[in-house]
């Protein structure tokens, strides 16, 4: 137990007590689609410049099971295809892949996985020859596990002996790497720009070159992609969420790149309805995919 404490980060058990003065609420404004059609060539140019010259690396946030597909296992693992074996962490491979065949420059991937699911991640990779990818551009890391508390705010044990623990959402990939020597790797491959992005939304560009370039000719220190809403014409709510994005009002600027929904954005949330499965399915068959 003295070794497990030491090993945590029990700062946050003082998170209550914090006087971080929040922000104020504020739509972000977008570089839109056809503002970003205009400039596409020259962003795409400097994006694939920074992309051989070692500056861009990407990271992939798999810590997640997939329980709420009804699926016992790492997220990724998760077969899309119908009739042939398609896995969302196939998937987003050849995504990436194909920024790789573009650039004809390897992408160093870091993949977060968590404490249960680390070793059936990494065997599944392997099982699968990296699905064409290189395996040594490829570095597994877990995910910080930080302790829980109960109503009283109160140490919880999981056995004699040992702190109950759950990992530190997607927000915490930073911390995570430092942590396990991964941003040590990023710091001497001079790696200026990394790609962070989840493991449910199998449309998602990896690494585009487009909006790489975007963000560097931006002068800017961080984008994101973002997508139009697809409902209420004006903003009528405020989700209050830590997810890897919470990290952008930590940085000076943002450049809010927005990406065609059809074509870019088919999360794999649920088993059925909205944001799931098949929704998923659909949009990857509009976008030439077979399944």
């Amino acid at each position: 137990m003295v070794r497990q404490i030491e090993s945590l980060d029990l700062s946050v058990l003082d998170v209550q007590e914090s006087e971080e003065k929040r922000g104020t609420f504020a739509l972000l404004f977008a570089t839109t689609l056809s503002e970003i059609e205009k400039d596409r060539e020259r962003y795409t140019q400097i994006g694939l410049q920074a992309i051989q010259n070692g500056k861009v690396g990407a990271v992939l946030l798999a810590g997640g099971q997939g329980s709420r597909l009804g699926f016992d296992h790492p997220k990724g693992m998760f077969r899309i295809g119908i009739e042939r074996e398609l896995y969302i962490f196939e998937c987003l491979i050849n995504n990436l892949l194909d920024v790789v065949k573009q650039a004809d420059a390897w992408i160093p991937l870091f993949i977060m996985t968590s404490v249960e699911n680390n070793r059936e991640t990494q065997a599944f990779f392997e099982q699968h020859n990296y699905f064409g990818y290189s395996p040594d551009n490829v570095f597994f890391f877990i995910q910080e596990q930080l302790p829980t508390v109960d109503t009283n705010g109160k140490l919880m044990l999981a056995d004699k002996g040992i702190i109950k623990t759950a990992p530190n959402g997607n927000g915490g990939w930073y911390a995570s790497m430092a942590k396990t020597g991964m941003l040590q790797i990023v710091r001497d491959a001079q790696i200026e720009w990394l790609n962070v992005f989840a493991v449910d939304n199998v449309l998602q560009r990896i690494a585009d070159p487009c909006f790489i370039g975007a963000v560097i000719e931006s002068g800017k220190v961080s984008g994101a992609k973002v997508v139009a809403k697809a409902g209420p014409e004006e903003p009528n709510a405020y989700k209050f969420e830590t997810q890897a994005l919470n990290m952008v009002k930590m940085q000076d600027d943002c450049l809010a790149y927005e990406v065609d929904r059809s074509k870019e954005f088919a999360p794999v949330k649920n088993k059925t309805g909205v944001d799931s499965v098949d929704t998923a399915r659909e949009l990857r068959r509009l976008n030439g995919v077979e399944l």
